[in-house]
């Protein structure tokens, strides 16, 4: 019968073999090899995938599903807060009046917001025979437009988004065709702040030849509350590209 010094070690329960006593490996380095050679390896770098981003600030590199659903949500939530925020503009242009409810940008065009039909005869009295409407949530005072023989170039944009070049393109020419007319025109959205002046800052672009930074410069000196970036539009630098005094 053999001694116990004569017996096999016992075998390791974690299925790896012991250490041999007399060898000179270090239990500590061996598990770390067997780690490394099991490991997996980790990449040097992850590349994200470009998102392309349309002028309505869409993900182009969603699917047309994906893009469908995101522009649902912003329509939605437009319409969820409209009424809010017109009461908000309405507090404080026409309660507190601390902001104008429309100002000169122009002798001949004016930039604004939201218009009832209260204030149709002022803006008749005004010599306003033309509007450009780029709410997509108000088809305006058509009744008082009528009764006035004011036009209206009705160009519905999402709240929060900005105008296609399209309709910007569309609206500017509309603008400067009643200003040769010696006609004014009414620009406006519902605050006056973005969406209406991205139609005024293209078109002072083009009829009036200035960069994008005295219009907005101008924007800012006529109406302080507009949107300070508006020249950082994609829509914007597009029609600058195409229009502007150094693209001629």
């Amino acid at each position: 019968m053999p001694s116990d010094s004569e017996r096999s070690p016992a075998p390791d329960p974690s299925g790896q073999e012991s250490a041999d006593p007399g060898s000179d490996s270090d239990p500590a380095e061996t598990q770390r090899q067997q780690a490394e050679r099991t490991a997996t390896p980790l990449p040097r770098s992850v590349a994200l995938p470009t998102r392309a981003i349309d002028e309505s600030g869409l993900d182009l590199s969603e699917t047309p599903a994906a893009r469908i659903a995101a522009s649902m949500r912003q329509r939605l939530y437009a319409r969820s807060v409209f009424y809010p925020t017109l009461a908000w503009n309405f507090t404080l242009g026409r309660i507190l009046r601390v902001r104008r409810w429309w100002d000169y940008i122009d002798p001949s065009v004016i930039v604004g917001a939201y218009p009832f039909a209260r204030d149709v005869p002022g803006l008749s009295a005004e010599g306003v025979r033309a509007v450009v409407n780029t709410c997509e949530e108000y088809p305006g005072p058509l009744k008082a437009y009528k009764t006035f023989g004011i036009e209206q170039l009705h160009m519905p944009t999402t709240d929060f988004t900005h105008p296609l070049f399209e309709d910007v393109c569309r609206a500017v020419e509309f603008v400067q065709q009643h200003v040769e007319d010696q006609g004014k025109v009414y620009i406006h959205c519902k605050a006056g702040r973005a969406r209406s002046a991205t139609v005024a800052i293209c078109w002072l672009i083009k009829h009036r030849g200035l960069s994008i930074s005295d219009a907005q410069a101008t924007l800012l000196v006529a109406r302080p509350h507009i949107n300070p970036r508006l020249g950082q539009r994609p829509v914007v630098q597009q029609f600058a590209e195409r229009w502007g005094t150094s693209s001629s």
